[in-house]
């Protein structure tokens, strides 16, 4: 057996992941950093799966292994793909359920939240509006996939973003949580490597010293979010203009911090109303439906904090080599409250649902309620979409 098979049998006996998790084959790698002192090998993998936080260990037998969880990677790319595309400049997606934009948003963020009620228990509302996304919400997502599914459709856009573009949020998204984790490893292996980061990042994160002074138990987040932000940012794709490399930036870690919410709020809604205990009647009211009583919080201080240490860290970086983050030529246009503004609009993403798709979605959901593997299936095969007769990974 080969390295490499070695190492991909250990994550899976370690972590469960037989059944339960996508991982991909292990590969080597290097990196090295003259500016930081860093030099160090290992294995990097990924794992796809709705439970597991992002992994970085040492083990006695196979070395360092880094494994991102790209399973919180690839919500921040839909979400980040769809602001792409349907993001027109103007603030009407915050107060139109019926907005484009405010459809995208709340179809990706209404999935993860009920993706999350599902992995901890199946109750008929997590069942329901989970249904909601998959039967009437997706279509939305068409025509920003178009050139990967191959499909044509008849848009106001002449054009849709290609395989390349997309593929380019993709590994930002998960080079940002790759090198994150790694930034755990140094700042346990390398004795300088705190003042090595702020030596690197230089008058940059002066502006940072409050939003961090209020979390010293959490210090090494922030440091390792700030390593991760420079190490992606000093090797970006080629499309990328700088202004865009930096509002990618800011827009990976604002949709990160609402997922996290997100998961939080599953978390609660799942305690308080337990699947198991649920009458499943012939009824068909949604507020009176066990776990209809949804609990969706604002972002937990921490996570929001270092979404708006990202933000002022990108910004002075920006204004450091004479860059734009905020200007409207190029892709990924963001307003500078887009930390403020995925937080206000996440209590809003169950409405605006057609009641009548409402009313079916949750006949469906009693109809399915009490048969596990079918949810389950249908929560993995969710992961393609489908446009017509082509199909499309997320």
């Amino acid at each position: 057996m080969r390295s490499a098979e070695k190492v991909e049998r250990f994550l899976r006996l370690r972590f469960g992941l037989e059944d339960d998790g996508i991982l991909a084959k292990p590969v080597p790698f290097r990196l090295a950093d003259d500016k930081t002192g860093i030099d160090i090998e290992g294995w990097q993998t990924s794992v796809y799966h709705p439970a597991l936080e992002a992994l970085a260990l040492r083990s006695r037998h196979h070395g360092l292994i880094v494994a991102p969880n790209t399973y919180l990677s690839s919500f921040a790319y839909n979400l980040i793909a769809s602001w792409d595309y349907y993001f027109d400049g103007n603030e009407h997606w915050k107060t139109d359920p019926a907005h484009r934009l405010a459809r995208a948003l709340r179809l990706h963020f209404k999935k993860f939240f009920a993706e999350q009620i599902l992995r901890r228990t199946h109750n008929l509302f997590g069942i329901a509006i989970f249904l909601e996304t998959l039967l009437y919400e997706e279509e939305i997502m068409y025509p920003v996939l178009a050139k990967i599914a191959g499909a044509h459709f008849a848009l106001e856009k002449a054009s849709h973003p290609s395989k390349e573009q997309l593929q380019v949020i993709a590994n930002w998204m998960t080079g940002l949580v790759l090198r994150h984790e790694l930034g755990h490893v140094f700042d346990d292996e390398i004795d300088n490597f705190r003042d090595a980061v702020l030596r690197k990042l230089a008058e940059s994160v002066e502006k940072l010293g409050k939003v961090w002074g209020e979390h010293p138990e959490n210090s090494d987040e922030f440091l390792c979010d700030a390593f991760a932000v420079a190490m992606t940012l000093q090797h970006p794709e080629g499309c990328l203009s700088r202004e865009e490399a930096y509002r990618l930036t800011i827009l990976g870690f604002a949709a990160f911090a609402a997922l996290h919410a997100l998961d939080l709020s599953a978390h609660v809604t799942a305690k308080e109303s337990p699947g198991k205990t649920e009458d499943p009647d012939r009824g068909n009211v949604l507020s009176s439906m066990t776990g209809a009583s949804y609990s969706i919080g604002a972002f937990e201080k921490l996570q929001r904090d270092r979404a708006q240490a990202v933000r002022l860290l990108v910004e002075a970086m920006a204004e450091a080599g004479g860059a734009q983050v905020y200007g409207s030529e190029g892709r990924f246009q963001i307003p500078p409250t887009i930390v403020e503004d995925f937080e206000t609009f996440l209590p809003t993403i169950v409405e605006g649902t057609d009641l009548r798709v409402r009313g079916k979605c949750e006949m469906l959901a009693r109809a399915l309620h009490g048969h596990q593997e079918g949810i389950n299936y249908l929560v993995w095969r969710s992961k393609t979409y489908s446009g017509g007769a082509v199909e499309t990974s997320d």
